[in-house]
């Protein structure tokens, strides 16, 4: 993947046809985390909070930010793979 675009490269794609759909999971998660934070506010697990639609959505949130990240490690160590020597 280019360091300018989160989205895989036609080389990219050809070497690790997978990255095309951990790109749109990846975004998936991101657009999902962000409308629950617009939805319902808080912090990462309110602690405080017994509403179950907002623990459930901090829960999700928190969820999909390690889920991000994994697959964020799993396209940077790929395209090491695809770097010219």
């Amino acid at each position: 993947m280019s360091v300018v675009s989160p989205i895989p490269t036609e080389t990219d794609l050809a070497i690790s046809p997978e990255l095309a759909i951990l790109a749109a999971l990846r975004i998936s998660i991101e657009l999902a985390a962000e409308t629950l934070r617009a939805v319902h506010p808080v912090d990462e697990r309110p602690l405080h909070c017994r509403d179950p639609d907002i623990l459930c959505a901090a829960t999700i949130v928190h969820l999909a930010e390690a889920l991000r990240l994994a697959i964020v490690d799993y396209e940077q160590r790929t395209a090491g793979l695809h770097s010219p020597l």
